[in-house]
């Protein structure tokens, strides 16, 4: 047996001791995880809190909380899990998860130590929780009644969410959308095309005189065509009037026309004139007169005076690439179209001259 001086005895015991007090006082330094349930037994679906403190100090690093454990665990669901709140507890730091869980099967579990990763003086460690039990049992039989049903439980009510409602709003917010273009389609068939622009623009007295130029220098009755020509000149008088006068000459016989002008501003003093110009041109037509070259020049100018004497300067006529002609009136200087738009109507297709098809009623 070795006998030591009783100096040497009291410095080992010192030494011993304070290397135990520096071990517990490591081990309180140390990171610990501490779980707990709300109740440790519950009925079938019933959902319960399972609550787990972390606690550490300013010189412990959390790295990860193994939460995933909860989740492998048979028969047991986790139904949400938040977050974790930090908060202080004096000197120590705290983290707090509070994570709901379920269970639709009867028996007892074993929820399992949850692993805590963190950093200590630059080197890695682990703590563990504690393991906790939840026992679920069956909920309890009522009483049966003298025909031996058991009476219906309540109807347990969960609180609505978004995706409860979620189908009905897709329902309605793809009939909205469905009806919106449906109606952007009717829109654009009521709009149709956009309107072509006219070729070009003039006056219906600058028209006309126009033509009984191009008429009175070809000479046709000088060529043997006299009958060409005055169905020509007929179809242009009549084109005069329907623009002028909006009478739908093609429907009337000269019997008509005259009928018709009659409640319209047109000179009494013309009727007489114009009579006796329509009777020579039905004349020529019908009859297949051949009158000399006097005819045919008078014939002409008696359209000119008609034309000269009744012609409105402000009547303009538009053609279009389609063939349409429009006559509208033109607006007093100094008022725009926006205030306004004079009204367009189609006096028929577009003239033409030269044509070889006779139209009887022209």
């Amino acid at each position: 047996m070795i006998r030591y001086p009783a100096y040497q005895l009291w410095t080992r015991l010192f030494a011993a001791a304070f290397a135990l007090l520096a071990l517990q006082a490591g081990g309180l330094a140390q990171p610990k995880a501490v779980a707990s349930l709300e109740q440790q037994q519950i009925t079938i679906g019933d959902q319960v809190s399972y609550r787990l403190t972390v606690t550490y100090d300013e010189e412990s690093e959390i790295d990860s909380v193994g939460l995933q454990q909860l989740r492998q665990v048979p028969g047991v669901e986790v139904l949400s899990a938040p977050p974790a709140e930090q908060g202080q507890r004096g000197q120590f730091r705290t983290l707090d998860y509070d994570i709901l869980i379920t269970s639709f099967d009867t028996g007892r579990y074993e929820l399992p130590a949850i692993p805590v990763y963190y950093q200590r003086l630059a080197e890695s460690h682990q703590a563990t929780s504690n393991v906790v039990s939840l026992t679920v049992t069956a909920p309890p039989l009522a009483a049966a009644d003298s025909t031996g049903i058991l009476p219906i439980k309540d109807i347990v009510s969960e609180p609505a969410s978004f995706r409860d409602f979620w189908p009905y709003l897709a329902i309605v917010g793809g009939g909205l959308l469905l009806l919106a273009l449906l109606l952007y389609w009717l829109r654009g068939r009521k709009k149709g095309p956009a309107a072509a622009a006219p070729e070009r623009e003039l006056a219906l007295p600058a028209y006309l005189e126009q033509e009984l130029q191009r008429l009175a220098g070809a000479q046709a009755w000088s060529q043997g065509n006299g009958h060409a020509f005055q169905v020509e000149l007929n179809q242009l008088l009549r084109f005069y009037l329907d623009a002028r006068y909006d009478l739908h000459t093609r429907e009337k016989t000269s019997s008509e026309i005259l009928r018709s002008l009659q409640g319209e501003d047109f000179p009494e003093s013309l009727l007489p004139r114009l009579q006796e110009l329509l009777q020579k041109v039905d004349l020529v037509k019908f009859a297949k007169a051949a009158p000399g070259d006097a005819f045919h020049r008078e014939a002409l100018q008696q359209v000119r005076e008609v034309v000269q004497k009744t012609k409105d300067e402000r009547q303009l006529l538009r053609f279009y690439p389609d063939g349409r002609v429009t006559v509208h009136r033109e607006l007093p200087q100094g008022q725009s179209e926006e205030e306004g738009a004079p009204e367009e109507r189609t006096v028929r297709d577009r003239f033409t001259t030269g044509s070889k098809n006779e139209d009887s009623t022209l």
